[in-house]
C-alpha cells in the first residue's frame, strides 16, 4: 500500500465515530441509491436538521426519504446530471455542484467546491 493510501485509511478510522445501533433502517431504494441509517432515538436527526447528499445520480430516493421521515432540509449535489439548481420538493434542494478538495471547474465543465466553500455559499454553519 502506498503512503497516501495508508494515510487515507488511517484518517478514515480516526475521524469517524462508531456507535452501537440497535435499529438500522434503509432509507431510499433497497438497492443502489438508498442508504442504511441508525434510527435509534439518541442518534436520529432531530428537526430542524440539515443533510448534504453528494453524487445522487438522478436518484432522489434517499434524499426524499430523509426529508419525509425526519423533516430535514436536504441539499442534493451532482454535477453529472446536467441540471440547473432547483427546488426538488418542499425540503429538498438540488445543486449542480460536486465536492472536491479545491474549488475549480474541471475539464468536462463540472463546478467542484470544497465542503467549506459549499457551506459558505449556502450560508450553513452546521450539517448533520
Amino acid at each position: 500500500m502506498k503512503d497516501a493510501e495508508l494515510e487515507e485509511l488511517y484518517y478514515t478510522y480516526v475521524e469517524n465515530e462508531d456507535v452501537l445501533c440497535t435499529n438500522r433502517i434503509r432509507l431510499g431504494k433497497p438497492e443502489d441509491g438508498g442508504w442504511d441509517v441508525c434510527d435509534d432515538i439518541e442518534h436520529r436527526p432531530q428537526s430542524p436538521c440539515l443533510v448534504y447528499s453528494f453524487g445522487i445520480n438522478r436518484d432522489f430516493s434517499f434524499d426524499d426519504a430523509v426529508s419525509d421521515k425526519y423533516r430535514c432540509e436536504v441539499h442534493s449535489f451532482d454535477p453529472s446530471m446536467g441540471q440547473n439548481d432547483h427546488k426538488h420538493s418542499d425540503r429538498v434542494f438540488f445543486h449542480n455542484l460536486g465536492i472536491s478538495d479545491q474549488d475549480f471547474v474541471n475539464s468536462i465543465n463540472w463546478t467542484m467546491r470544497t465542503l467549506t466553500s459549499i457551506k459558505k455559499q449556502l450560508h450553513h454553519t452546521k450539517v448533520g
